[in-house]
């Protein structure tokens, strides 16, 4: 049976339908509010809606309205994107769909250039794996569970001296699942960061973190206590290309008793180089904690990428390849390796015709052998400078040795899209 959804999502949908026309109607709020509605319309056909071998194929039809706002006045700050979608499979192959994203954050500076308030609302998709990383907006829904996390941050900030930044606050942050077997949190946490400006190009930081992760059904064990502290550095040595590096330990300390203590040392490095006519170059380089929805403690994930970008007068593209480790949560299959090669971009053949293209390759060598291919290629006219038409294509695979559940997918389908 799948848990409720419609207590947060409606909560949710409530406040967007009454805080939108209670701004807008606003004298004094309506010159700083900003709203722009959206609407996409669609038909697709896909020959195997539940990514199965051998599985069967369905006619969909999609309605999608959205809209994003936006308000700024004196010391407040608020913004938010919001689309609700609908997916009829008409041959019934695969339940209808109701999905809601939702991004929202609201910025308050209660007392002038000292205490701030930062509240955001995220509703997505997660995928039920998390060593498949963040779902795609060009992906499906199969293997997936709703998210919703919500945040709140009050915190001071103010200068020590002229290039002496400290920020110091607490932050709570709530992390609901729509999977019947996923496990729901609750995270505290205290922090303390210093910004230092050496030169107009050199700056360092520190900071000091502690965290209580907390299962919010009670009678779910793990949770932990996690105590952070980092030293980092960041130099700008041209224009749009800088180098920046943060590293520090990290002791956990697991509430079931079962679970050792550990001390690892989280990092992030990345460079940024740009180059002439439009290229630009990245390396990236961090280990992280990442939540899973499976379970009530992080996992542990390293991750190297390189990329490089590329962009002219009528479109972009890019390349990269990543690689990532993530730790087990299971001491008999091992960490799970995958390399991640990628490429995409887009391309104006007219002033009026716009070609794209993405496509992503997921190769597991450990503990399994797998690959995961993800391809989508759009191609989209502009009717009006408020609507278009577009022609879209997918193509997902998924083979591993040893296995029943290889599958191929094809989806090939129509959209209308109409935008303030």
């Amino acid at each position: 049976m799948q848990r409720l959804k419609i207590g947060k999502t409606g909560l949710r949908v409530l406040a967007i339908a009454v805080l939108l026309p209670v701004l807008s109607s606003l004298p004094a709020l309506a010159a700083d509010f900003t709203i722009k509605p959206r609407f996409t319309a669609a038909t697709e056909y896909n020959d195997n809606v539940n990514e199965t071998r051998n599985g069967k194929g369905d006619y969909l039809v999609i309605a999608k309205p959205g809209v994003t706002a936006a308000y700024d006045h004196a010391r407040v700050k608020y913004d938010l994107s919001y689309d609700f979608e609908y997916k009829d499979y008409t041959q019934n192959n695969r339940d209808d769909e109701q999905n809601h994203y939702l991004n929202t954050n609201l910025n308050v500076e209660a007392l002038k250039d000292l205490f701030y308030v930062d509240v955001s609302d995220v509703y997505t998709k997660k995928f039920t794996d998390a060593t498949r990383g963040e779902v795609s907006e060009n992906d499906t829904s199969v293997d997936t569970v709703d998210s919703n996390t919500f945040t709140l941050n009050p915190y001071f900030r103010f200068p020590l001296q002229d290039r002496t930044q400290t920020t110091f606050g607490a932050k709570y942050e709530d992390l609901w699942y729509s999977g019947e077997d996923s496990i729901d949190k609750q995270i505290y946490s205290l922090y303390w960061d210093v910004e230092h400006e050496l030169t107009k190009r050199w700056s360092m930081s520190s900071s000091v973190q502690y965290e209580n992760h907390e299962p919010r059904d009670s009678t779910v064990d793990g949770g932990f206590e996690r105590y952070l502290a980092a030293l980092g550095a960041k130099f700008v040595y041209a224009e749009g290309s800088e180098i920046d590096f943060r590293i520090g330990p990290a002791y956990t300390n697991f509430k079931d008793t079962s679970e050792s203590s550990t001390l690892q040392f989280p990092w992030h490095f990345n460079l940024t180089h740009a180059m002439d006519q439009g290229w630009t170059a990245k390396l990236n380089s961090s280990f992280e904690y990442r939540e899973d929805p499976n379970t009530a403690d992080t996992r542990a994930m390293q991750d190297y990428s390189a990329s490089v970008v590329k962009e002219y007068d009528r479109g972009s593209f890019n390349v990269a390849l990543a690689y990532n480790v993530y730790e087990s949560t299971n001491e008999t299959t091992g960490d799970t390796s995958k390399w991640v090669p990628s490429a995409g971009g887009e391309h104006e053949l007219t002033e009026r015709l716009r070609l794209t293209y993405d496509a992503s390759l997921e190769l597991e060598n450990s503990p399994n052998t797998s690959s995961r291919w993800l391809v989508a290629n759009g191609l989209y006219y502009s009717l009006t400078e408020r609507a278009s038409a577009g022609l879209t294509y997918r193509f997902k695979s998924y083979d591993t040795t040893g296995s029943s559940s290889d599958y191929i997918s094809n989806t090939v389908g129509l959209e209308f899209t109409w935008s303030y």
